[in-house]
């Protein structure tokens, strides 16, 4: 057997709350501490086994439920309430904020090349082809949100994702949608923002 086993050690642990063992007569190194568990190298990293029960460093620990802090946070606020209830929107707004729906994007002369120039001015027009007659809105698109997937506009292939604002029936509504550059139609989801006074829903956008 070796001798070396017959020692006494501490256990330790760094700054990233991981462990080790120690011999007794040695100082410890620098970045590490001592806990106060002394015994045989058996005892030593028995008692490890049942303290350190998540092998990742503390730092990545630390950033990992910060992720998932934010996730949660997201997620809550996506699913929160509005402060005002569906019952005071037309039945438009509350058809429209529910679910995934079919739109289409086609300009006038049905032309991909239009479509690419009022992407360029931050502003196109979508139509929710799944109401009576069909919902137009006016969207104010956030450039930075917007996503091109293999988007070719001359060749008039691939699609985009774009985020942006309206407003319908005085109620500031957030937009996303995917549109297919092919047919310039795709699918929309709405989140409400806020209902807004005839002055606001006259001023906005």
């Amino acid at each position: 057997m070796d001798n070396k086993d017959q020692y006494d050690y501490s256990v330790v642990v760094n700054d990233e709350e991981q462990y080790s063992i120690w011999p007794i007569f040695k100082i410890v190194p620098e970045g590490w501490k001592e806990v106060g568990f002394k015994g045989k190298k058996e005892d030593c990293l028995s008692h490890i086994s049942q303290v350190w029960t998540d092998m990742r460093p503390l730092s990545l620990r630390n950033k990992m439920d910060e992720l998932q802090k934010e996730w949660t946070e997201t997620v809550n606020t996506k699913s929160e309430t509005p402060s005002h209830t569906q019952s005071e929107m037309s039945s438009t707004v509350v058809f429209l904020v529910n679910g995934i729906h079919p739109i289409s994007t086609k300009p006038t002369d049905n032309d991909c090349k239009s479509f690419h120039t009022s992407l360029n001015r931050q502003y196109i027009h979508i139509t929710f082809t799944d109401t009576a007659g069909g919902t137009c809105l006016g969207m104010r698109i956030d450039p930075n949100k917007t996503v091109f997937i293999d988007a070719n506009f001359e060749s008039e292939l691939g699609s985009i994702e774009v985020e942006g604002i309206c407003v319908l029936d005085y109620v500031r509504i957030k937009c996303f949608a995917r549109i297919n550059l092919q047919t310039l139609s795709g699918t929309a989801s709405l989140e409400i923002i806020k209902k807004l006074t005839p002055f606001e829903a006259f001023t906005s956008i």
